[in-house]
């Protein structure tokens, strides 16, 4: 069995050493506390799906998202499997994302090493795990990393179809049906670079193929199985409120931001100039070269797809990147064999140096995001309070993170009011409760209810805490 192992082309020092790299970047001080407030929101879905049943409709708490609409449960369901057999934590939860880009980035390796050689295979890999924005999007619960890794996997697939595996197509439309259920119509970003790039390699006679519509099928079948799990269980009006806000309000009315075409173009110039600089370059010196056109293809195509709607968010790139990977370590290779020899020599003690470096010396190794109420937390913790709710007072901290923020990490669920609706309670009615408010609210509910009393002010959202003075009082205010 050992002998096997080594045998294997994956039984590679330098592979084995930038994967390492990617684990590191993706699961280094993974116990720190905080995410980007959409991973509080999908965390605390995996974990209500774990330890409260909710698999089918995902649900954060009594008071917000009860039944939650807006995404397909997939990769909550896969993340609460994962809590069910590890614990729900910012541990769990970090390198439960870091598997699919994990996963993408051995799937780039293989199809390099296959195709054109391991070197490029390294190159690749290694632009890959190092794509600033990627960097970010890892490091949190999310659903755009596996709809990254079904997307590439499919395009493995679909590029071993073409070359006369005709059976590849049920595997390429399995990862299609994978990238509906992960994520609705994003999952459509495969057929159109499928058929984006037949276009134009004047290749539409392949879709004569009997299996090439056979893996559609599957795909759509799988993706049936959603709304028809929904229906076996009374709860199809779920996916009537889904296809409500995803193609009427999201696509239909531009949900978000309005942003001109050129949107994405400019964001790729800032945060990946040298990944877009080294493909361009690539296009220019490249002689043909069947997986380079593509990725191209993939690569631009879609990008140009994305750009046509009004509304822009940066995570819709993700599914991108691979495809800006490999075409990025084709422009290494143009930069001529003298210099690709030479830089080869380079970049395999770098990996091993970056990676002794990123141990030693992290990226990061404290909370950055929600410090402040992490640490009033820890207090509330230690003082065993009887609190049984938290009042986010007009939505004041960040909108709705305070409430995905105690239902990953635990704690009494969280409710907004408006300061209207609180100035009309009786004072008993604070005593279980935490109330968070802006300060200019903070002070008039003092006024209003002499026993309200602050008892830590947050800095980064300029908000006051404050608690009835039977349940809790301090004679100096917490600044957190």
């Amino acid at each position: 069995m050992l002998v096997k192992i080594r045998q294997s082309p994956y039984w590679d020092q330098t592979f084995l050493f930038i994967m390492g790299l990617g684990a590191i970047l993706s699961m280094q001080m993974s116990w720190v506390p905080g995410f980007f407030h959409d991973g509080y929101l999908y965390g605390a879905f995996g974990k209500n799906a774990a330890e409260l049943g909710h698999w089918i409709v995902p649900h954060l708490s009594p008071y917000s998202y009860p039944r939650f609409e807006q995404h397909l449960p997939t990769v909550f369901i896969l993340e609460g499997l994962f809590f069910k057999v590890f614990g729900a934590s910012y541990t769990s939860a970090r390198i439960f994302v870091s598997l699919f880009y994990l996963l993408t980035g051995f799937g780039i390796f293989k199809l390099m090493s296959e195709k054109e050689e391991k070197r490029l295979g390294y190159y690749s890999l290694f632009l890959f795990f190092i794509i600033p924005p990627l960097m970010k999007k890892v490091r949190f619960p999310n659903l755009d990393i596996p709809l990254m890794c079904t997307v590439f996997w499919g395009f493995y697939f679909y590029l071993k179809a073409i070359e006369g595996k005709k059976y590849s197509w049920y595997l390429t439309g399995l990862f299609f049906g994978l990238s509906l259920l992960i994520k609705g119509p994003m999952g459509a970003l495969l057929p159109i670079g499928i058929v984006l790039h037949l276009i134009f390699t004047k290749s539409l006679e392949k879709l004569k193929d009997i299996n090439a519509w056979g893996g559609l099928g599957l795909g759509f079948l799988l993706f049936a199985l959603w709304p028809l799990s929904l229906y076996l269980t009374d709860n199809f009006q779920i996916f009537l409120d889904w296809y409500k806000f995803t193609f009427v309000i999201t696509i239909g009315k531009s949900r978000g931001t309005v942003e001109p075409i050129y949107t994405y173009l400019i964001f790729l110039l800032k945060q990946t100039p040298l990944w877009l600089g080294l493909f361009l370059f690539s296009i220019y010196k490249m002689k043909k070269n069947s997986l380079h056109f593509a990725s191209a293809i993939f690569f631009f195509g879609l990008l140009f797809v994305l750009s046509i709607p009004k509304f822009k968010y940066s995570n819709y790139l993700i599914p991108l990147y691979p495809f800006l990977a490999i075409g990025a370590s084709f422009g290494v290779k143009c930069l001529g064999d003298k210099v690709y020899g030479k830089f080869y020599q380079v970049f395999v003690g770098l990996i091993f140096l970056i990676s002794l470096i990123l141990l030693i010396f992290p990226l990061t190794n404290t909370s950055k995001r929600d410090s402040g109420i992490h640490s009033f937390k820890e207090i509330l913790q230690a003082t065993k309070l009887p609190i049984k709710r938290w009042i986010n007072v007009s939505g004041v901290y960040a909108g709705g993170a305070l409430t995905s923020i105690n239902a990953f990490e635990g704690g009494a669920p969280v409710s907004t009011e408006g300061l209207g609706q609180i100035i009309e309670w009786e004072g008993e009615q604070f005593k279980d409760k935490l109330i968070v408010a802006g300060l200019k609210d903070s002070e008039e509910l003092e006024r209003k209810f002499p026993k309200l009393s602050p008892v830590a002010r947050i800095r980064q959202y300029g908000v006051m805490i404050l608690m009835h003075k039977e349940t809790f009082s301090v004679s100096t205010i917490f600044e957190l």
